[in-house]
């Protein structure tokens, strides 16, 4: 058993949508996650199993990002113009602290955040799906 302690570091990760940093995160960063499983697999009654390969290579990117923050209005001109034009952008997520990276040429804001005012203040999540996505899911260097 290895006594290192290795670190995560928030601000060695750098995430852009197009020619923007995404920033302004809330508690939970980002979650990222195929859309489908890469292998299925079924056991017949005998006991026989089949596998299927899926080629597929959608995601999901959801973002909480703090609602004070400058990043919800370059998000939301983004989604209007996506939905209006069609246009796509490539998607970049890389952890500087390790080997995590998560790439797409093609990548587009799915629906506008929620709104949600209260008292106190509160995440704005939003759901960016990315074509053909390469993940890396990577471990921490130090």
């Amino acid at each position: 058993m290895s006594n290192v302690t290795k670190t995560f570091n928030i601000n060695n990760l750098t995430c852009t949508l197009g020619a923007f940093q995404i920033s302004g995160f809330y508690d939970d960063i980002v979650a990222i996650k195929y859309d489908e499983p890469a292998i299925t697999s079924k056991q017949g009654c005998d006991g026989e199993v089949g596998r299927a390969i899926n080629k597929k290579k959608l995601a999901t990117a959801t973002f909480q990002i703090i609602q004070t923050s400058s990043t919800n209005d370059l998000l939301c001109t983004n989604f209007i113009s996506m939905r209006e034009t069609g246009l796509t952008l490539p998607f970049i997520l890389k952890d500087g602290s390790g080997n995590t990276l998560i790439e797409s040429s093609n990548a587009w804001i799915e629906d506008m955040a929620e709104i949600s005012l209260g008292g106190e203040i509160k995440a704005k999540e939003w759901v960016v799906k990315l074509a053909n996505a390469n993940i890396i899911n990577g471990g921490n260097n130090s």
